[in-house]
């Protein structure tokens, strides 16, 4: 019985040197790059309050991020590919099941904080959706294209697996905890602690699922996908309400 038994994916983990430039590299993500990008506007005498220049920003955010992880990850990328396709049953699975995860987790939070504070609406998509309004193709490029591509890498690729092989616990803790900070991290100063208490929470049913799915399926494409197809849904959404 036990030879008939397909043979389970290995985890994929990134080799010594793409830790240590994402490691590197991490603080520039999280803070350093938007910081620069923004600075460089403000010099040009741009408006940072403007949605256009918003767009611009982040769009030139999300480029030097997906040139940056895709050369220093790239062997980890390429290895999570022919897992995907050595098995695509478990890939689909991971898919399917995770996405399921994904908003069933997401609805249920957002019943319970509607709960403690009904007019509560996520600060984030507000944000993003405001600046759609001035560019909605170049904030799908950023939100579909570039976005998933480059937080799956340095969330679950970087930080979950990481961690992985030590605890599966702080591997999902600290990956859960810092992909959601990272979302409402831009509206310390701008929001009661309250809110963007609750604000946190919507992203923690997303950062399990995420992880769950790269977990499963052994490769980062899991994640990848499932993170593509949910920002798409949520622009075509979006595009539908304008």
């Amino acid at each position: 019985m036990e030879e008939n038994r397909k043979p389970r994916p290995a985890f994929i983990l990134l080799n010594r040197g793409e830790k240590i430039a994402g490691w590197i590299y991490l603080p520039f993500y999280l803070i350093l790059i938007s910081l620069m990008v923004a600075f460089v506007f403000l010099f040009l005498g741009r408006d940072l309050t403007a949605p256009k220049n918003l767009l611009y920003v982040n769009l030139i955010y999300g480029v030097i991020n997906i040139a940056v992880v895709t050369i220093c990850f790239r062997k980890y990328l390429g290895k999570s590919f022919r897992q995907a396709r050595h098995f695509p049953g478990r890939f689909f699975a991971a898919v399917g099941i995770g996405f399921a995860i994904y908003w069933i987790g997401n609805y249920v939070v957002t019943i319970l904080i509607q709960i403690i504070q009904p007019e509560l609406e996520n600060i984030n998509d507000n944000a993003l959706g405001e600046i759609a309004e001035h560019g909605m193709l170049l904030m799908v490029l950023y939100t579909v294209l570039l976005v998933p591509t480059v937080e799956e890498l340095m969330f679950r690729g970087l930080i979950f697996s990481s961690i992985r092989p030590r605890s599966r616990f702080w591997a999902y803790a600290v990956s859960m905890l810092v992909f959601a900070v990272m979302h409402v991290l831009n509206y310390l100063s701008s929001y009661p602690i309250g809110t963007l208490a609750l604000c946190f929470l919507q992203y923690l049913p997303a950062g399990f699922a995420l992880a769950w799915a790269l977990e499963y399926s052994g490769s980062i494409w899991a994640s990848i996908c499932i993170h593509t197809i949910n920002n798409a849904a949520a622009m075509l959404f979006m595009a539908l309400l304008k």
